[in-house]
């Protein structure tokens, strides 16, 4: 079974526009709430997973707080069974600590005040946020692309996997390629004396470096990637 584009675009508007979805059960429909509340944003290290709540793989950095975002046609954007944020997201500041956030969750509550955690829905960021002392997280509009509707296809499927984060805020995609350079792409040797050196592997174009690591006798003592495109 499918749901098909008028009530997927309605449920999605129902629940991050607080609009009505008219004639279910009578002519009013389901009516938008008087107060219409806010949805909580949550930057994780992680996937949540189904099972998970906004504080699984929640990122812990000194002055995070969760954002919240008002259930308003002003700041969310349904189109074509998407929906985006209007506005950029700006999470504090960071005043001490680190992380890497690779995902977002959105909540039904904030946790820090109601002690409710459940996630609405959850996803991968665009790209990795790194965040150290003095770095404010953001994320731009129209980051949060949340399509819970998407067709299952080989396409899409093939896309999740490739886009899914496996280690240190790589993607598959990303450490395909930086496996693929040291298999198969071009080396380059330089010595620095006293049996160190350091060694590069091109990409398949031969256009850029993807691995450069720093070699002291047989280890490996330092190592550089570059995964972009």
């Amino acid at each position: 079974m499918f749901f098909s584009s008028y009530s997927e675009n309605a449920v999605l508007a129902h629940l991050f526009q607080n609009q009505d979805i008219i004639n279910i059960g009578d002519s009013a429909g389901l009516l938008q709430s008087a107060n219409p509340g806010v949805l909580w944003i949550a930057l994780h290290t992680a996937v949540p997973g189904e099972a998970g709540d906004q504080t699984t793989n929640e990122v812990a950095y000194t002055s995070y707080a969760r954002v919240a975002i008002e259930r308003k046609i002003s700041e969310w954007s349904v189109v074509g069974n998407v929906v985006t944020n209007i506005a950029a997201v700006q999470f504090p500041t960071a005043t001490g600590g680190s992380a890497t956030a690779t995902h977002f969750s959105v909540g039904v509550d904030n946790g820090a005040t109601f002690g409710v955690n459940d996630v609405l829905c959850y996803g991968a960021l665009p790209s990795p946020l790194t965040i150290t002392s003095g770095v404010q997280p953001q994320l731009a509009a129209g980051a949060l692309a949340i399509a819970p509707f998407t067709t299952l296809s080989p396409e899409n499927i093939a896309m999740k996997v490739w886009q899914y984060v496996i280690e240190s805020g790589y993607t598959a995609e990303q450490l395909m390629r930086v496996l693929t350079a040291v298999a198969a792409g071009k080396t380059d040797i330089v010595s620095a004396g006293g049996g160190s050196a350091t060694v590069t592997f091109r990409d398949i174009a031969d256009a850029k470096n993807r691995v450069t690591a720093g070699v002291t006798g047989s280890e490996r003592t330092t190592i550089t990637l570059n995964a972009t495109p």
